[in-house]
């Protein structure tokens, strides 16, 4: 069996301190991004949202979102062969969230695609959500994300 691959950070994700979040164009995350977490939820991470560690106000909006659900997600890990992924759940399921700037234009569509072929190689499962579907189509990244777990306990 091929070892878990290793997150950047010694901390663990699920217990590592956030960052106050007073103004969002300071913070990282758009409005639009923050209407998406419940009210009691977000009163409860606010003075610690976004993620200081998170790429994006999007990566912390996934990250809360699956934390609320009972998911335990690894950040930023970095896995031989296929570089650093955004977050991986379990030990075989990688979930990259796409951002329009670091992920737009053939180029970077095709590097994406590679790695992810790199990555299923290695046995791994990439899942890959954008903005929309993250924001706007939250029940489907959910019953995406628990069909691959299922998957992976058979």
């Amino acid at each position: 069996m091929t070892p878990r691959p290793q997150s950047r950070s010694s901390r663990n994700p699920s217990t590592t301190p956030l960052r106050a979040a007073t103004d969002t164009e300071t913070d990282g995350c758009s409005e639009d991004v923050r209407s998406c977490i419940p009210a009691r939820a977000l009163r409860r991470h606010q003075p610690r949202f976004p993620h200081p560690d998170a790429e994006s106000g999007l990566e912390s909006l996934l990250r809360l979102r699956l934390h609320l659900l009972g998911i335990r997600l690894d950040c930023h890990v970095d896995i031989a062969g296929v570089g650093r992924v955004d977050f991986v759940v379990g030990r075989r399921l990688i979930l990259e969230v796409d951002g329009r700037e670091n992920h737009a234009g053939v180029d970077r569509r095709h590097r994406d695609l590679m790695r992810d072929a790199a990555a299923s190689a290695r046995g791994f499962e990439t899942l890959r959500f954008d903005y929309a579907m993250v924001v706007h189509e939250w029940p489907s990244v959910v019953a995406a994300i628990e069909q691959a777990l299922l998957r992976a306990a058979h």
